[in-house]
């Protein structure tokens, strides 16, 4: 079967995923895999993992697996896209909500205790002013 007759002619192949295999895998399904590929060589964590864990991961990727079980388990993501996609809007709103709601509240505080020290400042001017005067609302005087 030549790439003339492949059933993905339309979709585009990756001849590089073609050595030694049943077929070459559609360009669809490869730039999710080589997709994976860079998230897990350039993750933060990755130097962290070992070798074993990498390994791993690549089989869980079906970088190793035959081009039927690869665009099986790549098609699952379009299948799928719309749900995924809303769940991680849906996630990173209830994310973001809550690390404003948690900033919301350290301003909160911060505020609050900067408005009570102003408050103090200012009763103690206050209090310094009317030191002596006779006022029945003056704070005692300090000497």
């Amino acid at each position: 079967m030549g790439l003339e007759d492949s059933p993905y002619e339309d979709e585009g192949v990756n001849l590089a995923m073609s050595s030694g295999r049943t077929g070459p895998l559609p360009n669809k399904y490869a730039k999710l895999m080589h997709f994976g590929f860079w998230l897990l060589a350039n993750i933060a964590i990755s130097s962290d993992i070992s070798n074993e864990q990498r390994d791993k991961y690549y089989n869980q990727l079906k970088l190793f697996s035959d081009i039927n079980a690869q665009a099986k388990f790549y098609d699952t993501f379009y299948s799928n896209e719309k749900e995924t996609a809303k769940t991680m809007r849906k996630f990173i709103t209830e994310t973001l909500r809550e690390k404003r709601k948690t900033q919301l509240i350290k301003e909160t505080i911060h505020l609050g205790r900067d408005q009570l020290l102003r408050d103090a400042f200012i009763d103690n001017i206050i209090a310094m002013f009317n030191c002596g005067r006779d006022n029945n609302f003056a704070l005692p005087c300090k000497e």
